[in-house]
């Protein structure tokens, strides 16, 4: 079962109120809590800022479907970057992250310095 799937399913069975089809008991707020109570959240989004407050190890998703995660760069201390992570390889290409890319989704936060 997908995501879509199982998203269908709570809001069907939140519509159904002791087997009697109820639209006006099951209504928004209901449904909503309902996909809020089978785990759903909001990922948090930021700005290009706020991206660099990130600590290493962090994920980011962008409007354009591209992974990026934050770095130490070890050759240099206490300098970070962010290498974009490109599907079917197994290494990281290091990348600038500019305007275009925000507002971005955090999938994780990274480690705590």
């Amino acid at each position: 079962m997908n995501a879509t799937d199982e998203l269908a399913e709570v809001i069907y069975k939140a519509r159904w109120v002791d087997g009697i089809k109820d639209v006006t008991v099951a209504a928004d707020a209901g449904i909503a809590n309902a996909i809020l109570a089978a785990g759903y959240s909001k990922p948090r989004t930021i700005t290009t800022e706020e991206a660099e407050t990130l600590n290493d190890g962090a994920v980011i998703l962008t409007p354009g479907q591209i992974v990026f995660s934050k770095y130490d760069d070890w050759f240099k201390p206490g300098v970070t970057g962010w290498a974009r992570c490109e599907e079917g390889h197994g290494t990281l290409k290091t990348s600038a992250l500019s305007d275009a890319h925000f507002p971005a989704a955090v999938l994780h936060e990274g480690a705590a310095a």
